[in-house]
């Protein structure tokens, strides 16, 4: 009598939602006994149950539907699923805030549509990188289809590196990312507002907001954000009580300022940073009964919670669209992050020393504050020069004298009538 071959057990499909990331299959693979997850590359629910009807005919076929049976567990040739899995738990969890996370995931997720890498080692590839760099540029999976910035395909391939590199700090990867990464354009980016400007921008809030009650707040947080330099995720975060969010401090002796709790800062460490007097002003327009809760709450949908600072960016951007304020060569509308080079413009043409400006901005890097806000022109430098050595009225009479052809000798700064500027 023939011995019965014993029925092959076929596993139970489930979709899994993790946080913050597209939709997974998972399974427990008989043979190994271990769970098997496989991206959906989708948050469509219907269009993951398809895959997952797909998966289990596999499955009843004993067709081998497990993409990575045979790879190491940690390595270049780990899963990228599971290289992803592993990031989402180890290392996006730390960071400062949930809209640095959600944003990380989202540009990761681009680009493994992008790429499709089976393993991390894929990825990580000189090659692989170059490609994604270059389909990124001309809009692969974008929206609207439209090619994108430099400044934007720089900020997803800086996230992908990012994330590679720390593969690299747990020894997944033996080498750390190099990649020559697209340089921003200027061009690509925004510029401070004039005053003028800005007086359009509060004016343009009624085109935008239907609303008339909420009209005040939205115009309270544009006012925030001119008058202090905070980034839009930080002003977001201000909070009257909050311990955990950032708070204005005002002390009965000593001048206001900001406290940054640690959890929000790369270091870890809490902080006191200077903000302007007009900024502590415009908090205290704010009755001292009504200082509860958050500082900015513009348009609070009925019912359904508070605005998230992206849903806040894309509101005032229309707003910069409604105020016909053009801040780049490709028509970008003014943005909220406008609104902070504005302020360290201001601050930087009032004079403000590098050292304080960098601490009012909140750099990492001195540099940083330079590059952006101390940036002379060269009729700048080269007035300040010749202020320096006493030679600017000189030259101007020098000048003069040629055009008349009356004197074709330089005049002295004695025979001008001026003392030479002293260091």
């Amino acid at each position: 009598m023939k011995s019965k071959t014993p029925a092959r057990k076929i596993p139970k499909v489930r979709i899994a939602a993790p946080e913050g990331r597209p939709l997974q299959l998972r399974y427990t693979c008989p043979d190994e006994g271990r769970e098997i997850r496989i991206s959906a590359n989708t948050y469509d629910q219907g269009e993951a149950e398809k895959q997952r009807q797909k998966l289990l005919a596999k499955l009843l076929l004993g067709i081998d539907a497990k993409p990575r049976s045979a790879m190491p567990k940690n390595g270049p040739g780990m899963a990228w699923e599971d290289f992803r899995d592993a990031y989402c738990r180890l290392k996006a969890a730390t960071f400062r805030s949930e809209n640095s996370r959600e944003t990380a995931e989202i540009r990761l997720d681009v680009c493994e549509r992008i790429v499709n890498p089976r393993t991390l080692g894929d990825m990580a590839r000189p090659e692989t990188l170059a490609r994604l760099q270059a389909e990124l540029f001309a809009g692969a999976e974008s929206p609207r289809k439209k090619a994108r910035s430099a400044h934007t395909v720089r900020s997803y391939m800086m996230t992908l590196i990012a994330a590679l590199n720390w593969a690299h700090s747990m020894k997944w990867l033996s080498e750390r990312i190099g990649f020559d990464k697209m340089d921003a354009d200027e061009a690509d980016k925004g510029r401070p507002l004039c005053g003028e400007e800005f007086d359009r921008l509060l004016a343009a809030v009624p085109k935008v907001i239907m609303e008339e009650a909420d009209v005040e707040g939205w115009r309270f947080l544009l006012r925030g954000l001119w008058e202090s330099g905070l980034r839009l995720t930080e002003a977001m975060m201000l909070s009257w009580d909050k311990g955990e969010a950032i708070t204005p401090v005002f002390p009965k002796k000593g001048l206001p300022h900001l406290h940054i709790p640690g959890k929000m800062q790369k270091s870890r460490k809490s902080q006191d940073v200077p903000t302007t007097p007009a900024f502590a002003s415009l908090l205290l327009e704010t009755k001292e009964g009504q200082r509860t809760g958050w500082v900015f709450h513009p348009g609070a949908r009925r019912g359904k919670g508070r605005l998230t600072p992206k849903q806040v960016g894309r509101t005032i951007t229309l707003m910069g669209k409604a105020a016909c304020i053009v801040v780049n060569a490709k028509a970008k509308a003014a943005s909220a992050h406008d609104l902070r080079r504005s302020f360290g413009q201001r601050m930087a043409d009032a004079g403000l020393p590098s050292r304080d400006l960098q601490a009012i901005m909140r750099h990492a890097s001195i540099t940083t504050t330079e590059a952006y806000y101390l940036r002379d022109k060269v009729q700048d430098q080269a007035q300040r020069i010749a202020m320096y050595l006493g030679t600017s009225a000189r030259m101007t009479a020098a000048k003069a004298a040629d055009d008349s052809d009356l004197n074709p000798y330089p005049v002295t700064v004695a025979e001008a009538g001026l003392e030479p500027a002293r260091p």
